[in-house]
């Protein structure tokens, strides 16, 4: 991993902690600051929400920035979030200060891919990309766990304090490692609007929200699926979590590895193996080493399509990719909203925990029929610029 590639991965990895370590420490804040655990899980949905609605707005406020200069406001920002946090007298201050540090999370996300991109030849794009998403991993086996442990030991402000070193850290490696660009690779609001109109580049995004909408849709409730479905004691849960995200750090490193012309069939074919992985967990559930199987190929799964997609954005919005590139970053974000919404949908219904998985399975066909879509769209282009 050269020097660039390291300092976008710190970055993400700060960012990726952030999301969801605070809810290893809801019950502390909630105490802390005289709310109840429904108001501070608040804070969660308040983060969502600054990731899908702020992030874009605010990559449209800096377009006209060179990018180095826009990461580094970003993890100013980032890091003021959090400081802010840490020194929060009261649960509004709380709530304001996540929002602030959320603004950030797409924007940085989705331009970092854009200089990881193109910091590497072209056929080595996906591969960058992969790696500073290998942040995303270290976030979930050790990042979350390590921070949750820190608030638990040192109080719940702790948790932000050790987040706020690790964003300064990054914005640090950024102004030492990353080279300055020249004006003229400076983005224009026109072009970047221009790329957003592209069939192409609504159907990756459109992809992207749907692989996390299909996860989303179980993972929420997978606590309660393993306490009634599995037989597994509640303190076997960890354990099933370590191996889904072992598999998703796998799928990050496979990930890099795909060439961009393979992407999307690559993507088309992991999708649909999300949705047999549905299937098996739901027909396994009561075997705990098929089910500590499922959960690996699931976190493979999930996490592998990603970074493909991303690139995929990026490179189909070549004429404008910050906007778009940050837009696939709140379409994720947005499937991590929607999928919950789906499952609770299903299970005020009447579905069982047992048939949860099903919902997700037919998500993620749908996710592999609007790529089929794309592929079919992607050889009628080329067999049209062939004939003329």
């Amino acid at each position: 991993m050269t020097a660039p590639l390291f300092a976008l991965f710190l970055a993400t990895f700060g960012i990726a902690t952030t999301e969801l370590a605070i809810v290893g420490v809801l019950p502390e804040i909630g105490a802390d600051l005289g709310v109840g655990i429904p108001r501070a899980g608040l804070l969660v949905s308040g983060y969502a929400a600054g990731v899908a609605l702020g992030s874009p707005i605010l990559t449209i406020l800096t377009m006209r920035l060179e990018r180095k200069a826009t990461l580094l406001l970003l993890m100013g920002l980032f890091v003021a979030g959090h400081v802010l946090s840490a020194v929060a007298p009261s649960y509004a201050w709380l709530l304001g200060a996540r929002i602030l540090a959320a603004v950030c999370h797409a924007s940085f996300l989705g331009i970092a891919a854009v200089v990881a991109a193109a910091s590497v030849p072209p056929d080595r794009s996906a591969r960058a990309v992969s790696l500073v998403w290998l942040g995303f991993a270290a976030a979930s086996l050790v990042g979350i766990p390590g921070a949750t442990a820190i608030g638990h030991a040192l109080g719940w402000r702790a948790t932000f304090w050790a987040i706020t070193l690790v964003g300064a850290a990054a914005a640090l490696a950024i102004a030492l490692c990353i080279p300055r660009q020249d004006a003229g690779e400076r983005s224009h609001i026109a072009s970047e609007v221009r790329a957003l109109a592209r069939t192409q580049v609504v159907l990756a995004m459109a992809i992207s929200l749907l692989v996390c909408a299909a996860t989303f849709s179980v993972f929420t409730y997978i606590a309660p699926f393993v306490a009634t479905e599995t037989g597994l004691r509640a303190d076997a849960l960890p354990a099933m979590l370590l191996c889904f995200g072992v598999g998703g750090t796998l799928g990050l490193l496979v990930a890099g590895r795909i060439r961009d012309r393979d992407a999307l069939p690559a993507v088309i074919a992991m999708l649909l193996a999300h949705a047999l992985v549905f299937i098996l967990l739901m027909l396994a559930s009561r075997s705990p080493i098929l089910v500590a199987v499922a959960m690996a190929a699931w976190g493979f799964l999930f996490l592998a399509p990603c970074v493909p997609l991303q690139t995929r954005v990026v490179v189909e919005a070549r004429e404008g990719p910050n906007l778009a590139s940050t837009l696939n970053q709140s379409a994720f974000n947005l499937g991590n909203a929607l999928g919950p919404a789906i499952g609770a949908g299903a299970l005020w219904a009447g579905l069982p925990y047992a048939q949860l998985p099903l919902m997700g399975a037919g998500i993620a066909v749908l996710g592999a029929a609007l790529g089929l879509l794309a592929l079919r769209l992607d050889r009628a282009s080329v067999a049209g610029s062939e004939v003329a």
